[in-house]
């Protein structure tokens, strides 16, 4: 085929096998590793996995553009194939290591969710189950997943089934007209594709930082870096000047590392910022083995990490993960031992699982062997997972007396606000009408706050209903009713969309001049630092919520005849549910000093008798009697998680709003 032998001559150097490629590899997993191990010498380690990407795009395309240069067609069968023997073997083998470890480690509590997200990793779908369960506010309490790191072999499996496909499309174009030729038609399907995944890349950053971090769609652009390389290499003299080459190769080795060394956690990533290490990745692999550092590449260490690159990765994190588990407090020496144990571990299962299956001569000579014993694997990490999941799927609470209680039932104990969609996401700046009590009441109560606010609409609505009193429900996760320029960790930037929302709401109260408004919040915001423009050091952080919450209520006695600000309540230090799991029968285990857990400072921090109009209510005697946070009140256990109270113990609040809408309608009007 003419049209493609037209570029061989310059693709061939490119994918021969080539000792710096697999040195980057030895990078890109060894600054994975450092970022996981936290040892704090590569913040920005993280991006390893996109130098990964780029190597995977460009490799895989070479084998698909050999197959249709040498037979004018794909074949899918060995393609997918050869991934099975290549990946299947060593993911499968960790994979049921970690259940067997999540299962023996693991409180019976956590294990559903570590067991759920086993069962997606053998498929290949776990990266959108972490990117929905980041953005999950009910859930950001639970520890990382098991399987944390599967999440970028998921978005490369998703794209090998999809890119031959894509590129199978540019051959069906080239056989129906026949003076279309296939690299012009591939190239610019890749382009369209790479464009509109580098998009959605950058405005996913920006809007749902977890989605543009984990999902397939935000990160094909990486991969189809990879595949331009192949298909849009200059003509190979360009690459002949030495100079050219050593100063490109010097340039992209330069970016690797600065990504490595100067990106971070609060990095808005992928977006703008990965295309330092994309790029970077694509000059090395571009400039040869020549010039440059392709020397310091090939130097052996690398290429022994390079080599085992692989099943490294699968193993460093279960290595993290259950030593966390094992010794929460474990000092560097301890960390050095478990990165050396994975090391190893990786290895051996290199040398002993990985390499033996994938060149086996039995699987080898056999295409329908070798996806029938992918298959086999999938369906045994798969089953297994389900097995185990539905042993442990409704754990259960036992009280001293004998009582059981579901743990799912006191997890979703929620407001009924939450399921009517009246307690809006982070993502949300809008809301519906949220009228609650009683729609025609001559008297309007506001509930206005973030979820340490909505956790009192039981008692609130209950009062409501009884002195004939309307309620409208302004609640919002993780927005508290002050005003404030915050940073929003999932999102990693700052929270636009608290903001937007808060504004409203005030325009709404202003207007319609509510009787009482309502306010509560939780004491752990961290605000933006004006300087950095990342967030500020939690130190500075209680002038900014005290100055926020007297223009608060300034602001609000303009609309409203009075204002009620409910004190923070206590955070527990571990989730009542978890400490009850673990004890049964014993929750006096699960209960601790008032003094010791209250939030420091604690909302409101700073609103002092500005007005006779306003009033601070503060509920902590009747959620810690007598000084003592337990676990479980009158049968019922008091919070869901760490800090919000459970609905059914929230509702036996009513008498005390009672009280203040009373307290309200007995002010001297204003109206």
């Amino acid at each position: 085929m003419p049209f493609l032998q037209s570029i061989d001559t310059v693709f061939k150097p490119l994918t021969s096998f080539r000792a710096d490629i697999e040195g980057l590899r030895g990078i890109a997993v060894l600054a994975v590793v450092l970022y996981h191990f936290q040892l704090g010498i590569a913040p920005g380690g993280f991006v390893g996995v996109d130098i990964f990407f780029v190597l995977s795009g460009f490799l895989i395309t070479g084998i698909l553009y050999r197959e249709i240069s040498r037979d004018s067609r794909i074949y899918f069968a060995d393609f997918w194939a050869r991934r099975v023997r290549r990946i299947l073997p060593a993911a499968t083998l960790v994979l049921l290591i970690s259940l067997a470890g999540v299962v023996a480690l693991v409180p019976p509590l956590d294990i559903p969710r570590a067991v759920s997200d086993i069962g997606t990793a053998a498929i290949f779908m776990v990266n959108w189950q972490l990117a929905r369960h980041a953005v999950d506010y009910l859930a950001q309490t639970d520890s990382p997943s098991v399987v944390l790191h599967y999440w970028s072999l998921a978005v490369e499996e998703q794209f090998y089934l999809f890119w031959p496909p894509v590129v199978a499309l540019a051959l069906v174009a080239h056989r129906f007209w026949r003076k279309i030729v296939i690299v012009r038609v591939w190239i610019l399907a890749t382009l369209i594709l790479w464009g509109a995944s580098f998009w959605v890349s950058i405005y996913l950053a920006g809007s749902n930082a977890p989605f543009a971090f984990f999902t397939t769609i935000g990160r094909t652009w990486e991969l189809l870096t990879g595949a331009l390389i192949v298909l849009l290499v200059p003509s190979k003299p360009l690459f002949e000047n030495k100079w050219f080459s050593a100063t490109l190769g010097w340039a992209g080795f330069a970016a690797v590392v600065a990504a490595i060394l100067l990106l971070s956690s609060t990095t808005q990533y992928p977006g703008w910022p990965a295309l330092l290490p994309t790029l970077g990745t694509a000059a090395l692999i571009v400039t040869g083995t020549g010039a440059g550092p392709a020397r310091l590449l090939a130097v052996f260490p690398l290429r022994f990490l390079g080599r085992v690159s692989y099943s490294w990765y699968l193993w460093h994190w279960p290595f993290t993960w259950f030593g966390s588990q094992a010794w929460p407090h474990l000092n560097l020496a301890g960390q050095l031992i478990l990165f050396v144990g994975s090391l190893l571990a990786g290895a051996a299962s290199y040398y002993f699982v990985e390499n033996p299956v994938r060149y086996n001569a039995l699987l080898l000579s056999s295409t329908r062997l070798s996806l029938a014993f992918g298959a086999m694997l999938i369906g045994l990490s798969f089953g297994a997972a389900s097995i185990v999941w539905s042993l442990y799927a409704n754990p259960k609470i036992v009280l001293h007396d004998g009582k059981t209680i579901p743990i799912q039932t006191v997890r979703d104990d929620l407001p009924r606000i939450y399921s009517d969609g009246c307690h809006i996401t982070q993502h949300a700046t809008t809301y519906e009408d949220c009228v609650y009590g009683v729609p025609s009441g001559a008297d309007t109560v506001v509930l206005f706050g973030d979820s340490h606010a909505a956790q009192y609409f039981p008692p609130l609505e209950s009062a409501a209903r009884q002195l004939g009193w309307r309620l409208v429900v302004r609640t919002k996760s993780a927005c508290p009713p002050y005003e404030a320029t915050l940073w929003n960790f999932e999102y990693r930037r700052q929270y636009y969309e608290c903001e937007a929302w808060r504004q409203r709401v005030m325009n709404e109260i202003a207007r319609t001049r509510p009787t009482l408004v309502i306010a509560a919040a939780a004491s752990d915001y961290r605000f933006v630092d004006p300087a950095t423009g990342y967030s500020l050091e939690k130190s500075r952080a209680a002038a900014l919520a005290a100055a926020g919450e007297q223009r608060l209520a300034s602001d609000l006695l303009r609309g409203t005849e009075a204002v009620v600000f409910i004190r923070d309540t206590p955070i527990f230090p571990e989730a009542p549910p978890r400490c009850l799991a673990s004890n049964p029968s014993h929750e006096e285990k699960c209960q601790w000093r008032l003094e010791l857990i209250l939030p420091n400072p604690r909302f409101p921090v700073a609103i002092g008798s500005l007005d006779p109009r306003v009033q601070i209510v503060d509920l902590t005697p009747d959620i810690c009697e007598n000084g003592i946070c337990a676990a479980v009140q009158n049968g019922k256990v008091q919070y869901r998680d760490d800090h919000h109270l459970s609905a059914s113990v929230a509702i036996t609040l009513a008498p005390k709003f009672i009280e203040m809408l009373k307290h309200v309608a007995d002010l001297p009007q204003q109206r």
